[in-house]
């Protein structure tokens, strides 16, 4: 068994060093060490087991070391081992808390969310392009680390990938991560392997509680049997679901997600395997709402984030209505529509202001003013300034059309 201090050679001819116990798990003994040939920090992990399937998994994960730090330098696999005599690899050392403990203390705005989900989509997608399953995806083996306002993630502890052309893995990953299909074969003693169709299951499960701070099946999960049986249903909390859960549950509420997410979702968490979206579709999916920029809204009463919809107006956890109207003299001008224009004919009839002098676009709670008329239009800004492109409007500004004053407020 492996001891503080002690150096291990390992079948490359290279040495490590064991220097500090990181933790046991179920799989085997993990310790801080330095890779004496590059002098990086790295981790001996010992298996407690010693197999022949054990030995020939681990050296075909080697063998593959390097087209998997290629697809991904974020995929910490091991990339060397020794297999004669006891069972332990050698993998880079990442800094940082893991998932598990990020989402126990949960710190991270809506957007950090959406990009460590798409850091993490674009880690497994890399590695399902080499036909290679984790076969342990769950939050323990997300190491995750801040910088700035930047959130980094690794994927680590790969001992119970497959592959084709090696044994099944030994073990099986975590009860709340597994998919149906691994349940039911489970339950009827067959073989459990894990695929890349029930990995995505696990990553569903797992952006779940990134986006919603909560697990699948929260609300109903008051025993193990329940538990399971949630798992089983498909989604749960589908917004379009007439079974879905109802009553308080923590986290955010599905309605702050849009329907591209919920579409995801929906086939993610899905009975039937192949429904199940790729990894790839979740970073296109996060891609699309975090650049160019962050299509996320902050709720003025609640607080409460949300992603922008066209067709949303009320913040999705309190119901906190986004509708904006312009008031003045000329009285009141509901903007709900999409686009509506505005004119002499709904600002009094002042000939000053052209029959369409500007146009103001809502997308859900985003509302945009353009200029059309000739005599201009105006924000205040401790003076008149001309909008001379679009211009964000927001409760409480004052603005100019031609002569006609308007003030933006809650409809």
């Amino acid at each position: 068994m492996l001891a503080q201090n002690e150096i291990v050679d390992l079948d490359s001819g290279g040495q490590a060093r064991a220097e500090r116990l990181l933790g046991r798990g179920g799989g085997g003994t993990a310790f801080l060490a330095t890779d004496l040939a590059t002098g990086k920090k790295a981790v001996l992990k010992e298996a407690h087991e010693i197999t022949p399937e054990g030995a020939k998994r681990l050296r075909h994960l080697v063998a593959h070391s390097r087209d998997i730090q290629t697809a991904c330098i974020a995929l910490y696999s091991p990339y060397d081992c020794l297999t004669s005599g006891s069972l332990v690899s050698l993998s880079p050392f990442a800094p940082g808390q893991t998932l598990e403990s990020l989402l126990a203390a949960y710190d991270a705005t809506f957007v950090e969310a959406l990009q460590l989900s798409l850091a993490i989509s674009h880690l497994v997608c890399c590695l399902h392009r080499l036909r290679i399953v984790h076969g342990d995806l769950h939050p323990g083996n997300v190491l995750v680390i801040r910088e700035g306002n930047v959130l980094k993630c690794y994927l680590i502890d790969f001992e119970n990938f497959t592959h084709s052309g090696v044994p099944r893995p030994p073990l099986l990953g975590r009860i709340d991560y597994l998919a149906p299909e691994l349940f039911k074969a489970l339950s009827q003693g067959q073989p459990a392997v894990p695929d890349i169709a029930s990995e995505l299951f696990s990553l569903g499960v797992m952006f779940h509680e990134i986006l919603l701070v909560k697990h699948p099946t929260a609300g109903r999960d008051r025993t193990e049997k329940e538990h399971e049986k949630a798992l089983n249903s498909g989604w749960i909390h589908d917004p379009a679901r007439a079974d879905r859960v109802s009553g308080q549950t923590p986290g955010f509420p599905s309605s702050v997600l849009d329907m591209s997410l919920m579409r995801l979702f929906r086939r993610s968490l899905s009975v039937d395997p192949k429904e199940r979206v790729s990894a790839a579709d979740w970073v296109d999916a996060f891609t699309r709402l975090l650049y160019p920029s962050p299509r996320i809204e902050q709720c003025d009463a609640c607080q409460g984030p949300y992603v922008i919809e066209a067709s949303r107006f009320m913040c999705p956890s309190c119901g906190y209505s986004t509708l904006l109207k312009l008031v003045g003299t000329f009285g009141g001008l509901e903007l709900r529509q999409g686009i509506t224009y505005i004119g002499r004919g709904n600002l009094g009839g002042s000939q000053s202001v052209s029959d369409r002098h500007a146009v103001i676009r809502r997308h859900g709670s985003i509302y945009t003013l353009q200029n059309l008329g000739r005599n201009g239009t105006y924000r205040w800004d401790g003076g008149w300034v001309a909008i001379t492109d679009q211009y964000a409007i927001r409760k409480g500004d004052r603005l100019l059309f031609a002569n006609v004053e308007a003030r933006v407020a809650q409809l």
